[in-house]
């Protein structure tokens, strides 16, 4: 409980709390999909999983944000008579709306400055486009309704351009191909609040998502892409330009011709489609297929032209070529070509081999797609163990959301390998039902010297990290204190992937007391902060102070403070400016400068000289 007085039930949506007794609670008020609850001030806590969107709180009853999660969450506040906004402001408020306002001006500003936070805090920092929730979420509307075409869009030869022409140009064409997709979208009738209307989210990286209906959504989506390729091309050097390629160094020393900059589509239609995660699915295999079109039908064509001979000799293959014969089914997994199912089912239906089964197995989970489903959970009652545990990892591997009926049972499993592929595979799968199975599983094991039990505690403290329930970060940080855990490498990247204000500061303080299992699970930390956090500043002084005594080296703590989001702390943009006259040549230049524009630190003139006397 929170100590409500006063409200409507708590929808799923965002929460606006109004703390104290004399502000316009606006009872009954649940549009703009927030809701409002009255809040009791003595009673202001709040569980990791129920933090509210924000507080509206009276000039006379300002909250002592010292604790953690208070300052992480927008203040809103109502001035009273001979209160001094100027001093609101420094207390940490993000609005000051007098008292003299009417209760609807009220409510509406909040609700205003409320949804503006949350959907520019989903925003990719790069392009300004929606991110992965934005994105899920309109997957999901078009999976209910049925309706609507999905694009999905990366660029061509992103990797080979990153590096001959550096990170700054590589970013300029990720902006480039964000700037191109808005102009292609904008003239849908309606922004990208109005129902129906056209979508472009920023997945990450070179690869985004357009949602929109008819045919005219495809032509634009079309035109835009040839678009993109004339516009990129004026970022490469003239040489390349005129050549119409770009040539890069292969592993064996030769020059390869790599295209300039294109993009590549692939339509998916939501309607056919039962969840989210099969939607997905079928729209990045799609754009997988039609990057790689021509190669993988020649491959599909001289598997099928094989024939019954084919099917025979890898269901059935002598002992001098099983070698071969497992090789080649999980190169048909490889191709990701849904054409090749039927083939792989027969042999994990048919082979007399246990180690050909465990490969088809293993090559239907890299393939996906509902229809293998069926086909490894009829694997996980296989009589070898090899290939039970190869279905569970089929199963993880082929990304279509929760499965636990079929995941539970195979905890019990007499083999530990497939009992160690089902902890893994209810993490990867997102089971977040599986979450009390999988600590019981660590604590079963507890402080064992059996090597088989220390890797069954680590698969399941593997299972809770993918999973990211947040309550099992102070699960196994209560079993760390207790020393009641074996594997504790396990259980710190755990804790660091989960994250938690309190979870990460047990980290932070382990890891500055040379726990070197904790300072190893520090690269795993970055996704679970959040900018402005008390835990983010004390983990970059625990980097800095690692750094500083020599226990972490110059490249490894640059790295690590470039995964961190947002802009460092004081402390941490000192470290990193100075390290620009550093003539470690155990440090790059180049990485210092990544991780410099990555956290978007300001480089003053005075800090030129030290840059030109490093290059001398």
């Amino acid at each position: 409980m929170v100590g409500v007085v006063e409200g409507t039930e708590r929808s799923p949506g965002p929460c606006v709390w109004w703390v104290g007794e004399d502000l316009p609670f606006p009872s009954g008020s649940n549009h703009a999909a927030l809701t409002h609850v009255a809040v009791d001030p003595e009673c202001l806590t709040a569980p990791q999983e129920a933090r509210p969107a924000a507080l509206v709180c009276s000039s006379a009853a300002i909250p002592d944000r010292q604790d953690g999660w208070l300052r992480e969450v927008p203040l809103i506040l109502i001035s009273g008579e001979g209160s001094d906004p100027v001093a609101m402001y420094r207390e940490g408020a993000w609005s000051v709306i007098p008292d003299c306002a009417s209760r609807e001006l009220v409510v509406s500003v909040v609700e205003r400055l409320v949804s503006r936070w949350l959907s520019g805090r989903e925003l990719n920092p790069l392009t300004g486009l929606p991110g992965n929730t934005a994105i899920e979420e309109r997957l999901r509307d078009a999976v209910r309704s049925g309706r609507g075409t999905v694009a999905y869009l990366d660029i061509r030869s992103f990797k080979p351009f990153n590096d001959r022409y550096g990170f700054a140009r590589g970013d300029a064409v990720i902006r480039l191909l964000a700037a191109v997709l808005r102009e292609a979208l904008a003239r849908n009738g309606g922004s990208d609040e109005v129902a129906g209307a056209w979508f472009a989210g920023h997945v990450g990286g070179d690869d985004f998502i357009l949602m929109g209906e008819g045919r005219e959504f495809r032509e634009r989506v079309t035109r835009a892409a040839a678009a993109f390729a004339a516009r990129a091309a004026l970022l490469c050097d003239e040489r390349d330009r005129s050549r119409g390629f770009m040539e890069a160094v292969a592993r064996d020393g030769s020059f390869r011709k790599i295209p300039l900059p294109s993009v590549s589509v692939a339509f998916v239609e939501a309607s056919g489609c039962a969840t989210v995660e099969e939607l997905a699915w079928k729209a990045a295999r799609g754009k997988m297929v039609q990057r790689g079109e021509r190669h993988r039908g020649d491959a599909f064509e001289i598997l099928r032209s094989g024939g019954e001979s084919l099917l025979r000799s890898l269901c059935h293959p002598p002992p001098s070529r099983l070698a071969g014969a497992k090789a080649l089914v999980e190169a048909a997994g490889e191709l990701g070509d849904g054409r090749l199912v039927p083939m792989l089912a027969s042999i994990l239906r048919g082979s007399p081999s246990s180690r050909v089964r465990k490969s088809a197995a293993y090559a239907l989970g890299r393939i996906g797609g509902p229809e293998v489903v069926p086909l490894l959970a009829d694997a996980l009652s296989d009589e070898s163990p090899h290939v039970r545990t190869r279905a569970l990892d089929g199963l993880a591997l082929a990304g279509l959301g929760a499965c636990s009926s079929l995941l539970v049972p195979m905890a019990s499993d007499p083999s530990t390998w497939v009992r160690q592929a089902a902890y893994r595979a209810m993490g990867l799968c997102g089971c977040r039902e599986c979450s009390e199975l999988l600590r019981r599983a660590v604590l079963r094991t507890g402080r064992s010297r059996s090597r088989v039990q220390v890797l069954e505690q680590k698969a399941a403290l593997e299972g809770m990290g993918s999973l990211g329930v947040a309550r099992d970060s102070g699960f196994i940080v209560s079993l760390l204190a207790r020393n009641g855990i074996s594997a504790r490498r396990a259980a710190w990247t755990a804790v660091a992937r989960i994250g938690g204000e309190e979870a990460l500061s047990a980290l932070s303080q382990a890891a500055a007391g040379g726990d070197r299992p904790a300072v190893d699970a520090l690269a795993f930390v970055g996704p679970s902060l959040r900018e402005g956090s008390e835990s983010l500043e004390r983990l970059e002084g625990t980097v800095i102070s690692l750094s500083r005594s020599g226990r972490l080296g110059l490249r490894k703590a640059v790295s690590l403070l470039s995964a961190f989001p947002g802009r460092p702390g004081e402390g941490a943009t000192g470290f990193l400016l100075g390290l620009l006259g550093c003539r470690s040549p155990e440090l790059p230049l180049e990485e210092l400068l990544y991780c410099l524009r990555t956290r978007r630190v300001p480089a003053a003139r005075g800090h030129l000289p030290s840059l030109l006397a490093r290059w001398a």
